[in-house]
């Protein structure tokens, strides 16, 4: 963008009876900053297509559609935030991508109004670690309201955490500049298939979204996405905030099956609430969620930061290490909603809590029919397992059906190895809680 600045007369007002002066205009062009204003984009297509001129202040492929990369590609040449919307047919609109997307700039991504039911491509597949059992299929369809569903192009007969040729994670959220870090919000979407590659913690994380700032989830869901290091559907560092979303069939192979957060000292608690996290795996910690530092030592101690986790249902999830449902290293505070039915290969089928200073407050929470070990594998805390900090149970609160296998294994119900526990007004009859 340039400006042109015109000089004015030279020599000041001509004088009576003098020779007018020589009129002379100076020209100098001067380079301004970027000053784009946010911007508006509209989807109108599901095509995969690129932007035909990014830069130039219009969304358009080479047909004049507004694709989503499109869209995405000339708003990363302008200053954001920028709002991403769609108007596709009514029902299933499925945007298959060839590669993943890189935001440069803050984003709010809505899919809302274009309603339909994203159908379940895959039903019978799980992934992995192997887990005993196994289990029949998931009707994704039922969980899904929404018309919009973001895909990483694969082979729909073979599950897509094997599918590791053109593996790519589905979004990602570039940090930005001091002071000026971008977000993401998204909304009313669905994420599948997505898969971040690598050991290292930027490149293998995430597999449908990494986010190093602040990331709002609404109404979304994630299906089927996995990654090599940490969260199968989403790794975040910075502040976090998910409502009314699901997560099912993600896998990660080191921490967090569904959702990975990377506790960040000083920040307000993060926030799931209205949710539900349902058959997802890990190979190590967290099952489902995976909350604080990158590993939890038996003293970790406590980020400043806690989780808030209200109204949501972690079920059926599976760690071949700790934490069938959820591991965390920070303050956690469950309020309603249940931890049932997931399982760990070692300690703490529904919970596994290691924080040195920090505590877990859970009140009115269902933890139910959790296992903890196999036939084969000692373990301990069928329930819950909390190695150190400080874990207080609240009325009302349900605690059965929790065991540790073999049965004899100290903990069916609640193992605490260095924790301090206080419970309030359990019920009557509940799962043994043994201390040590």
């Amino acid at each position: 963008m340039f400006q042109f600045l015109l000089g004015g007369l030279r020599g000041g007002d001509e004088q009576a009876g003098a020779k007018p002066a020589s009129h002379r205009t100076l020209l100098r062009i001067e380079g301004l900053e970027d000053r784009c204003t946010p911007a508006l984009f509209v989807v109108n297509t599901v095509m995969d297509t690129p932007d035909a001129n990014p830069g130039n202040g219009v969304a358009a492929d080479a047909k004049g559609n507004t694709s989503l990369r499109a869209a995405i590609d000339e708003g990363n040449k302008a200053a954001g935030p920028h709002t991403i919307t769609f108007n596709l047919p009514v029902g299933e609109n499925v945007i298959w991508l060839g590669s993943g997307l890189v935001l440069s700039k803050s984003y709010t991504i809505d899919g809302t109004g274009n309603f339909g039911i994203i159908g379940d491509d895959l039903i019978g597949h799980h992934p992995p670690p192997e887990r005993e059992g196994g289990g029949g299929g998931i009707e994704i369809g039922a969980l899904v309201p929404h018309g919009v569903s973001i895909r990483r192009v694969i082979d729909l007969t073979v599950a897509p955490w094997l599918q590791v040729d053109n593996a790519f994670r589905l979004m990602t959220v570039e940090k930005g500049a001091v002071g000026a870090q971008n977000s993401l919000t998204v909304r009313r979407l669905d994420f599948r298939y997505g898969y971040a590659v690598g050991a290292n913690v930027e490149s293998g994380s995430g597999g449908a979204i990494h986010s190093p700032n602040d990331l709002t989830i609404e109404g979304s869901s994630f299906y089927g996405n996995s990654s090599e290091s940490y969260g199968g559907a989403v790794r975040a560092i910075g502040k976090l905030a998910v409502s009314d979303s699901a997560f099912s069939g993600n896998t990660s192979f080191l921490q967090g099956g569904a959702l990975n957060y990377a506790a960040t000292p000083g920040l307000a608690p993060q926030t799931i609430a209205g949710s539900s996290f349902t058959f997802n795996t890990v190979a190590k910690d967290g099952g489902a969620i995976h909350f604080g530092s990158d590993v939890l030592q038996p003293n970790q101690v406590v980020p400043l930061t806690a989780l808030d986790l209200a109204q949501t249902d972690v079920t059926d999830n599976y760690s071949a290490s700790s934490g069938g449902g959820i591991a965390s290293g920070a303050f956690l505070f469950v309020t309603g909603g249940s931890v049932s039915n997931n399982e760990s290969k070692n300690n703490g089928g529904g919970l596994f809590y290691s924080s040195t200073d920090g505590f877990a407050y859970l009140f009115g929470l269902r933890m139910e029919n959790n296992q903890a070990g196999t036939a084969t594998d000692l373990a301990e805390g069928g329930g819950i397992y909390a190695n150190f900090g400080t874990v207080v149970l609240d009325s009302p609160f349900s605690f059965s059906g929790n065991v540790a296998n073999p049965a004899t294994t100290a903990g069916g119900g609640f193992r605490t190895k260095g924790a301090f526990i206080e419970a309030n007004n359990m019920p009557a009859v509940h799962d043994p809680i043994t201390a040590g």
